[in-house]
């Protein structure tokens, strides 16, 4: 098992020495790994290539795989559970962007939205929430469907 300890980028200390992968890393401030799969622990956490496993820290940030990240802000994850969500399949959080599936006060993206403020992106989205927009301006109170050429209000549906 491939495991790290970094305070920042240049001080860490890796078992066994080289690797290119690891199962888990602890940052204590800042840590940058090439490849992850497993645990990812601390407060500023980067994956530079591939990932499959669980993030946590205060930033999270990943560039491929499947990983799940909790923290204050994430980005590129596959689920994302934290204060602002950016960049990835589902988003649970305070602030979501550029989502597929979002859960949270303020949500921008595609596809399903729930929360106080919805704004669709160019892609067919349901959106549930207090203020639901869609890319053309047209905007609903609790349900909405955004069309992909022109949003249409939920409520021609029926």
């Amino acid at each position: 098992m491939n495991c790290g300890v970094s305070v920042n980028r240049n001080i860490k200390l890796n078992i066994p020495k080289v690797t290119e992968a690891k199962a888990v890393q602890i940052n204590l401030m800042r840590g940058r790994i090439k490849n992850l799969y497993g645990l990812n622990i601390g407060g500023f956490n980067e994956i530079e290539n591939h990932s499959i496993g669980l993030q946590l820290g205060i930033f999270n940030e990943a560039n491929y795989g499947f990983l799940i990240q909790g923290g204050a802000v994430n980005f590129r994850g596959i689920l994302q559970i934290g204060g602002l969500n950016m960049f990835s399949n589902t988003q649970i959080g305070l602030a979501n962007l550029g989502g597929i599936i979002q859960v949270g006060m303020i949500n921008f993206g595609n596809i399903f939205q729930v929360g106080i403020f919805n704004q669709s992106g160019s892609y067919y989205t349901f959106q549930i929430g207090l203020i639901n927009k869609c890319s053309n301006d047209r905007f609903m109170i609790l349900l909405n469907f955004c069309d992909k050429d022109r949003s249409e209000n939920f409520r021609e549906f029926f």
